[in-house]
């Protein structure tokens, strides 16, 4: 998914003169962001120390992943879900609803513009503490159990973060931070729907920095297994975000788009955003459509042969999956 080349190269030396920073909750513009995410090949992360670190980024490129918004939860048709949250973070489809409360950055559920399902976690999932300072160590649980288009659906997982190292950064524009926290975040949770089990792992190296609403850099790792073990999808990279101007609400930032969703089996599905081609899974690793070369719009696709329950729309570059259900 990721083919852009690393052309520069990570240099860390000690920084002298920096104090350690502590985070307060920041301080989003009323109307929020909206902007790209961009990514490049995967750069391995320094180790933690409690000496001061100087990362730099700069000689980085990397090509457009997605697009992100930040938005008031209040403009989002799933706001209702979700009375808690002031904030919805868009990428692509993916919704994530969220507030910076006393108890530190809490997620209250996720919900998909594609396919209009909303998961409201059971007890809302504090992501890290607030304030935010080296050495803090966090961990947490969320889960979700509710119907689904009539069947049942499950989610159970947890996190657990540190804050494993301290120092200043500069970004791939060449945006220098003089203060930056880093933390060492892994979620992972078991997924179960219509008979099939996915299990997933997400490892991000975050930089947080004073006052920024979102981090500024990713290290990341993604791996999908099924109940057995085997492997579904794995993807990494490095990420960050850029031509970030003022929100303009979520109906505008989305990159790869799949309809009708739910769509009824044996029925056409409309697929965007296959710039580079594109694949479809279900969730117990079938591939059961693949283009392997790019068509950005209009894209029909016979779901002829699909057994009903839930798929994931992989375009090879440009766009997050999207999850589809076949009924």
């Amino acid at each position: 998914m990721y083919k852009s080349l690393l052309l520069g190269c990570l240099t860390v030396c000690a920084a002298a003169g920096l104090a350690q920073p502590v985070l307060e909750a920041p301080t989003p513009p009323p109307n929020g962001y909206a902007g790209q995410i961009l990514a490049a090949d995967f750069i391995e992360p320094t180790a933690g120390s409690d000496e001061a670190q100087s990362w730099d980024f700069s000689g980085v490129n990397g090509s457009v992943f997605s697009n992100m918004g930040m938005n008031p939860a209040s403009t989002s048709v799933f706001a209702p879900e979700y009375p808690g949250a002031e904030w919805v973070v868009s990428v692509g489809d993916q919704l994530s609803f969220l507030d910076y409360t006393e108890l530190g950055v809490t997620v209250f559920g996720n919900a998909n513009s594609a396919n209009g399902v909303a998961l409201t976690f059971e007890d809302p999932l504090v992501q890290w503490p607030l304030p935010a300072e080296f050495g803090f160590s966090h961990e947490d649980a969320f889960s979700v159990d509710q119907m689904l288009f009539d069947e049942p659906y499950s989610l159970l997982g947890n996190v657990t973060c540190t804050g494993d190292a301290w120092g200043s950064i500069v970004l791939p524009n060449g945006t220098t931070i003089g203060e930056v926290l880093r933390v060492n975040y892994s979620q992972f949770y078991v997924e179960s729907y219509s008979g099939d089990t996915a299990q997933w792992t997400l490892d991000q190296v975050m930089y947080l920095a004073p006052d920024s609403a979102l981090p500024v850099f990713f290290h990341e790792e993604l791996t999908v297994t099924d109940n057995q073990g085997e492997v579904l999808l794995t993807a990494s990279d490095v990420a960050w975000y850029d031509n970030t101007v003022l929100g303009i609400g979520e109906e505008a930032v989305l990159s790869a788009s799949a309809w009708p969703n739910p769509v009824q089996q044996g029925a056409f599905l409309n697929l965007n955003g296959a710039r580079t081609g594109a694949h479809i899974m279900d969730l117990g690793g079938r591939t059961v459509w693949t283009l392997s070369t790019g068509q950005g719009e209009g894209l029909k696709v016979s779901t002829e042969g699909w057994r009903s329950g839930p798929y994931l729309y992989l375009p090879f570059e440009g766009a997050h999956p999207i999850r589809i259900i076949v009924q």
